[in-house]
């Protein structure tokens, strides 16, 4: 399946930028549509369960890649997935652990998902940046996790956690292509509702707002910041799929 769609001039430096988009098994986006791919996938329905986005006038060929981890080839992520976590931690973002914080520690989060990976309970989905095609290993942009609940009840239930985009790559849309990309995977598993918690008066609440999402309550004082200094309030969301 494929769709062919001709964008405007002001995307590129020529008159025109013709687009393409494809059924494969990851998610990539031309470095430059970033700003704007947003508002491409807000109002172009794709029906199909994976895509690749790219532009075929780009003047340079590194990509962002949306991906969801295949069992063989998430243990080798987990190192990078580490510095994410790590970096979010040491800038006293709330992510349920404590300063100082070691790579080990990050590894050892991320290794303790690899048996959900493999059963296909849990999936790891990952931006990266690089051109698929060179042997250059790519840059760990972002991340997030999708849970399905495997309660006899809440089959038709997922949740979103630890959704991290590195500090020098926020503000390009990738936490918007991680959330899209996750929630088709939940669709594809017969989800119907997602939830999540997230630091009330944090950037990642406003976004969850602009996306999408809707707040249900807080509750006060519910986690002690990283740095350890004073306690923290969660913000809960949910959003029909």
């Amino acid at each position: 399946m494929s769709i062919h769609v001709d964008l405007p001039g002001p995307l590129h430096r020529h008159s025109t930028c013709s687009c393409t988009v494809i059924s494969q098994q990851s998610y990539s986006f031309p470095l430059f549509t970033t700003r704007w791919v947003s508002f491409f996938l807000k109002n172009i329905q794709i029906q199909t369960s994976s895509f690749s986005f790219f532009s075929s006038m780009a003047s340079e060929n590194s990509q962002i890649r949306i991906v969801t981890c295949a069992p063989s080839s998430y243990p080798k992520l987990i190192p990078k997935l580490a510095l994410l976590l790590k970096e979010c931690v040491h800038n006293n973002i709330v992510m349920n652990f404590i300063q100082p914080f070691s790579i080990e520690e990050g590894e050892k989060f991320w290794k303790d998902l690899e048996q959900g990976v493999n059963e296909n309970k849990q999936f790891i989905i990952v931006a990266l940046e690089g051109d698929p095609n060179e042997r250059v290993e790519p840059v760990m942009l972002g991340c997030v996790i999708l849970y399905l609940s495997q309660q006899p009840n809440a089959k038709h239930r997922g949740e979103i956690g630890k959704l991290i985009v590195g500090r020098e790559h926020q503000r390009k849309g990738i936490g918007k292509m991680l959330l899209t990309v996750l929630e088709e995977e939940a669709r594809k598993h017969g989800r119907t509702i997602l939830f999540l918690d997230t630091q009330t008066g944090s950037k990642a609440e406003t976004f969850y707002k602009r996306v999408g999402y809707i707040p249900v309550g807080v509750i006060p004082d519910i986690c002690l910041a990283p740095d350890g200094k004073e306690l923290t309030s969660c913000t809960f969301f949910y959003k029909r799929i």
